[in-house]
């Protein structure tokens, strides 16, 4: 009931104007994994409104959380989207990240080919990083780049969080570079997933999930892959 919710996000609330004297932020990482509770999408959604304007709070998710006010915060410019488009690296901001946390200066085409390597995606910067710093900047690194930090990751925090069939389709389409539904039907046909398979269904689960696939074009879009893959 809502009047359960209240008795948690008021005082909440009163505690953090009380304590708080500047501007702060909340960072919710992972949301994605618990947005689909109703319990705690409509708590986040009493919350926003009551919190105040020192208040920042930060959703971090891999897809756009289902709160039942989203439009409502959107409208009233409370809520700010970043796509996940907007939050991969160019070249110069890889060439300037690599100056700033290792003191190392790298070319435009060395900054190009990480970009290349890794699509912009941070995480991959980081977790090849850990493994070899000077490593990121190698002649020899080229996509794809793999390490035993990369590929933990992919495995358990992405593959390992989806439905077996999903996992057997994002396996094997990985291989297409550029496809489709007509593509996977052609090319993989029943022979590595069930005849029922709907192709249709697992590429829109694809791209509802946000699974590292980019829309390549306007009309029946083939999504790819990034190098990384």
């Amino acid at each position: 009931p809502a009047s359960d919710l209240d008795r948690v996000v008021t005082p909440l609330v009163n505690a953090l104007q009380r304590t708080a004297y500047d501007h702060f932020l909340i960072i919710l990482d992972n949301f994605h994994l618990v947005s689909q509770h109703p319990r705690i999408a409509d708590f986040v959604s009493r919350f926003v409104p009551r919190a105040g304007d020192s208040c920042h709070l930060i959703l971090l998710a891999r897809k756009t959380p289902l709160l039942p006010d989203l439009d409502t915060f959107t409208s009233q410019a409370v809520l700010v989207s970043l796509p996940s488009q907007e939050l991969l690296f160019t070249a110069s901001e890889i060439k300037a990240w690599v100056q700033q946390k290792f003191q190392h200066l790298i070319s435009e085409e060395e900054a190009a080919r990480l970009q290349q390597a890794t699509g912009g995606w941070i995480t991959a910067l980081l977790l090849t990083a850990q493994a070899n710093w000077e490593a990121l900047w190698s002649p020899q690194l080229a996509p794809p780049i793999w390490n035993t930090q990369l590929r933990s990751y992919l495995l358990n925090q992405v593959l390992a969080q989806q439905p077996r069939a999903l996992q057997a389709f994002l396996g094997y389409a990985s291989l297409l570079g550029d496809f489709d539904a007509a593509l996977c039907q052609q090319v993989l046909g029943s022979s590595v997933l069930p005849p029922e398979s709907d192709w249709n269904a697992l590429i829109a689960a694809v791209a509802r999930e946000n699974l590292f696939v980019t829309i390549t074009g306007d009309e029946n879009p083939p999504l790819r892959f990034p190098a990384l893959f």
